[in-house]
């Protein structure tokens, strides 16, 4: 659009999110690797939400990610991705593990530090 165009975005209204109860195998982290604890078939909860047109999108099957899930009591744990996933990453080997540990204990450096 031209500087003195105006645009106009459609509104789409809000969608309710949508919550899909599937199951994790993987490893749950701890400070210190001797006590993850591995998970095989781990019920999960995925809540999918949207901001206006913009929606998150469940994890692809079988790929290999670092999830931030929320404990609930007495319920599967959740996982919360809306259109700005903030909660899971692509996994990128043990180094990227090793980090997370020492952000653990708080003895982290920020990738983007704030300014």
């Amino acid at each position: 659009p031209k500087s003195r165009d105006v645009v106009q975005y459609k509104q789409v209204p809000n969608r309710p999110p949508q919550v899909t109860a599937t199951r994790f195998n993987g490893v749950s982290l701890s400070p210190d690797r001797r006590t993850d604890v591995p998970l095989r078939n781990f019920p999960v909860d995925i809540e999918v939400s949207c901001a206006g047109p913009w929606c998150g999108s469940l994890p692809a099957r079988g790929e290999r990610q670092i999830a931030f899930v929320e404990e609930r009591n007495g319920r599967p744990p959740i996982l919360r991705i809306d259109a700005c996933p903030g909660q899971t990453f692509t996994w990128q080997g043990p180094q990227q593990v090793d980090a997370l540990r020492t952000c653990f204990s708080n003895r982290c450096t920020p990738l983007h530090p704030r300014r």
